[in-house]
């Protein structure tokens, strides 16, 4: 009850707000009067009644958007965040990633893409507008790639990183401090393409609104393999995402198991959550259903599924996915019991997932 998110501890904030409210109105007259200690008591009163109403809001909202779940939880931004092992179910990731799936997925369509910009001179990203034969669909890519010096003779591999929603593509980039993503990966691209355009929830799938889906799992890694100095080959290909992101890298994984041989995904889950303005299919027994698929047709794919019980946005269908799991495809559950759904929670845990990443498919060893 009196956890962050307790209704108790709800219920006590707003009493402790109410109640320095009355009291500072009732004396108010006693506390105007001349002089410098007065007016102190006067500012140090309306200081009071402020910090408790913005807590009051603070663990309302919190209990809303579940970004501190926990006390301990809340002090891990002061004493850094609590990790938690990590447990394989089905196959072996190493195996699952290194599985050898045939021609590699994307084939080498003929994409147009503008011409890069110069890169900005603090992130080193570059843009660029891609327009797709697969899916018809224009959309903007952002790429950071290493010094041409640091770039592997046999091709690059390619990390594709998926934003949260409602932030720009961007974000994901400055948010996790991807930039040092050369200190465990070296020679790998960042490829961040933005699959909400105008702040549609697509949730990175095909729909009434276009063939996301399609644009970034066909036609973004043929591009960039024909542009980028990209490898062909699925050990060298991985997704990487944060809360929808975290979505989008394990059903594009999942789905595409030719294209990609391995994903990571912190806080995301497992089934589409579309916003209200556009929900173009039912969640549920379709195919965008995660357990459904590891039940009924496990692709060869190494997932790292970050979550923690107290997150209700990620850990309902994140179990279910890890229930169904089974051969070839391979599940690492992650458990981080005290991390909240936010980025202040994943962002330490970003060298540990390139680091697993690198032991698991075989293109970023």
């Amino acid at each position: 009850m009196f956890e962050i998110t307790g209704v108790g501890t709800i219920l006590l904030a707003w009493v402790l707000a109410l109640t320095c409210i009355v009291v500072v109105t009732r004396t108010w007259g006693r506390l105007a009067r001349p002089g410098v200690g007065a007016v102190m008591s006067r500012v140090l009163a309306q200081v009071l009644v402020t910090v408790m109403i913005v807590l009051a809001v603070a663990t309302t909202v919190n209990r809303s958007g579940l970004w501190f779940v926990s006390w301990r939880d809340l002090a891990s931004v002061v004493t850094g965040p609590t990790g938690g092992e990590m447990r394989e179910h089905g196959a072996r990731a190493a195996a699952a990633a290194g599985a050898d799936l045939g021609e590699w997925g994307p084939g080498d369509a003929q994409v147009v893409a503008s011409p890069a910009p110069v890169p900005d001179t603090t992130t080193r990203l570059s843009t660029y507008t891609v327009t797709g034969p697969a899916s018809g669909y224009t959309g903007t890519v952002h790429v950071w790639a290493p010094a041409a010096d640091e770039a592997p003779a046999d091709g690059r591999p390619v990390l594709q990183v998926f934003h949260g929603y409602p932030v720009s593509a961007q974000s994901a980039f400055a948010n996790l401090g991807l930039d040092d993503v050369h200190r465990t990966l070296p020679g790998a691209i960042l490829l961040i393409p933005d699959w909400s355009p105008g702040e549609l929830d697509t949730e990175c799938t095909d729909g009434p609104a276009g063939k996301m889906e399609t644009w970034l799992t066909t036609d973004v890694p043929a591009w960039a393999v024909d542009t980028l100095g990209a490898r062909a080959d699925r050990g060298s290909w991985a997704t990487f995402g944060y809360s929808a992101g975290g979505w989008c890298a394990a059903m594009t994984a999942m789905r595409h198991p030719q294209t990609y041989s391995a994903a990571v995904s912190l806080g995301g889950y497992s089934r589409p959550l579309f916003s209200p303005r556009y929900r173009p299919f039912p969640a549920e027994g379709g195919a965008y259903d995660l357990p459904l698929l590891a039940r009924t047709d496990p692709p060869s794919v190494a997932l790292l599924a970050q979550y923690s019980d107290k997150d209700a946005v990620s850990a309902p269908s994140t179990r279910e996915l890890i229930d169904a799991t089974r051969e070839p495809l391979s599940v690492t559950h992650w458990a981080t019991p005290d991390a909240g759904h936010r980025v202040g929670a994943w962002k330490p845990l970003v060298p540990q997932t390139l680091e697993w990443l690198g032991r698991t498919a075989p293109g970023f060893a």
